[in-house]
C-alpha cells in the first residue's frame, strides 16, 4: 500500500481526521485512546498522531509502540528511546539507548550502565548490569551474564535455581537449561520437572 503525505493543514486534528477518512492503515495506536500512526514514506518517517490534544509527533526511527494498551507508548526518535503517554508527552523525562514497550509491570532498557528492568514510574527494579536481557515469554526475560543464563520475572526475582550454558523455552512453555552434558527442564515457575543427559538423546541420520 502507498500512502501519499497529505498538504499540511492549518489544524492538526483535521488532518488527523483526513488520514482516517483516507482510509491511511493503522499500523500502532498506542494505548488506543484516540492515538494511531502511520508511515510517512515521502519523508521516511513514522508519525504519531493524537486526536484529542491534536499533536503530532515523527520519528526518523522505528515506531516499537507497545504491548498493554495501557502502558506507555515507546518512541525512537534519531538513536535515542523515549516513552510517551497518551498525550504524546514525555513520560518519564528520561532517555535511553534501548527499551522494549512495557509488558505488564516492567520494560527492558538500556543504558551507559548497562540493561535493567524499569516499573511504569520509570524506577530500577533491578540494578544496572553489563548482562544482556530479552524477553522470552510474556513476563518471563532472559538474563546473560557469561558464561551464564538465566531466567528472571518481571519483579527481577530469579525463576530459575542454577544458571546454565544455554537456554530456550519451547513451545509448551517448559524451559531448557543446557550444563555441559546435563540438560534440565524447567516450568515457567522454575519448578524442576525431569533431568536429561546429552548421551540419552539419540539423534537419526
Amino acid at each position: 500500500m502507498v500512502l501519499k503525505v497529505l498538504p499540511n493543514i492549518k489544524h492538526k486534528r483535521k488532518r488527523c481526521f483526513r488520514f482516517m477518512l483516507f482510509g491511511v492503515k493503522c499500523i500502532g495506536c498506542g494505548s488506543g485512546k484516540n492515538n494511531f500512526s502511520f508511515y510517512d514514506k515521502e519523508k521516511k518517517q513514522w508519525v504519531l498522531c493524537n486526536l484529542d490534544t491534536k499533536k503530532e509527533k515523527r520519528s526518523d526511527g522505528k515506531f516499537i509502540g507497545n504491548f498493554d494498551k495501557d502502558s506507555l507508548i515507546v518512541f525512537k526518535e534519531k538513536q535515542s528511546y523515549f516513552f510517551l503517554n497518551d498525550s504524546l508527552e514525555l513520560a518519564l523525562n528520561s532517555s535511553y539507548d534501548f527499551a522494549t514497550p512495557f509488558s505488564s509491570v516492567s520494560a527492558i532498557v538500556q543504558k551507559s550502565k548497562g540493561f535493567t528492568l524499569l516499573d511504569k514510574n520509570g524506577k530500577y527494579i533491578v540494578l544496572p548490569n553489563k548482562g544482556k536481557l530479552s524477553y522470552v515469554a510474556e513476563n518471563l526475560i532472559e538474563e546473560v551474564k557469561l558464561p551464564n543464563f538465566t531466567i528472571i520475572n518481571s519483579k527481577g526475582e530469579s525463576k530459575l535455581a542454577a544458571g546454565y550454558e544455554s537456554i530456550h523455552v519451547l513451545d509448551n512453555g517448559v524451559i531448557q537449561g543446557i550444563n555441559g552434558d546435563e540438560i534440565q527442564y524447567v516450568d515457567l515457575n522454575g519448578h524442576l520437572l525431569f533431568t536429561s543427559f546429552t548421551k540419552d538423546v539419540i539423534v537419526e541420520k
